[in-house]
């Protein structure tokens, strides 16, 4: 039971509070003693139990401005996550379409520098052949049509080979070993004869020019066509 003066609790069979002293009118009595001081005390007791209620509300307010701000956090810290994401990813990609480009020009020109050099070396080797071949060919004339013992001054001839000669082509074939060596001649045959001949250059006049020129080989076929002669 409390006291209706001071609002102290006592027993329910107390006559009198222990706090204040004053007599407690029993329950059953339909009077009760109050004062300005007690109804203060109430009121201050209500307001109390507001303050405590209102408590609450106030830190869920304060959880939920909270949250608010967190959410707000998260969600600009994602947003420029995503940006610099797709930056990152767009660097990426200019640095990859550099590098393709720049690694595609590279292939091309190695492959623009290995035709030119086979090109090169095509045309080299063609023009290579078409002088061995045209060396060939001057050879093969000056065998067949120019010279009448073609290999008089690389090789010792057979009695075989000189021998079907007639006493004209002898001496042709002997003086042809001279002319090989540029000699001009005082007849004048025989001066026509190897001017009309294409391998034949006469730069030395008879006077200047001595035997010593001649090879070994050479000597020895004159002597073998003069045998005939």
């Amino acid at each position: 039971m409390r006291c209706p003066y001071c609002n102290h609790i006592t027993d329910d069979d107390s006559m009198f509070c222990a706090s204040c002293g004053r007599k407690i009118e029993p329950r059953g009595n339909t009077y009760q003693h109050t004062t300005d001081e007690d109804d203060f005390d109430m009121e201050e007791e209500r307001k109390g139990k507001s303050s405590s209620s209102s408590v609450p509300v106030i830190i869920a307010i304060i959880i939920a401005v909270c949250l608010l701000i967190t959410a707000g956090v998260a969600a600009w810290f994602l947003l420029n996550h995503r940006t610099d994401t797709s930056s990152d990813n767009s660097v990426s990609n200019e640095l990859k379409t550099e590098l393709n480009q720049s690694t595609n020009k590279k292939i091309k020109e190695e492959k623009e520098s290995k035709k030119k050099k086979e090109d090169a070396d095509k045309a080299k080797k063609e023009d290579s052949e078409k002088e061995e071949e045209t060396k060939e060919e001057a050879e093969a004339e000056e065998k067949t049509d120019n010279y009448i013992l073609p290999d008089s001054s690389k090789r010792i001839l057979a009695d075989s080979e000189v021998s079907g000669l007639s006493k004209s082509e002898l001496r042709l074939a002997r003086n042809e070993i001279f002319a090989r060596h540029g000699r001009m001649f005082d007849d004048q045959e025989l001066q026509d004869y190897f001017n009309s001949k294409s391998w034949y250059r006469g730069t030395i006049r008879p006077e200047d020019f001595s035997e010593s020129m001649l090879s070994e080989t050479e000597k020895a076929n004159i002597e073998t066509i003069k045998k005939y002669e």
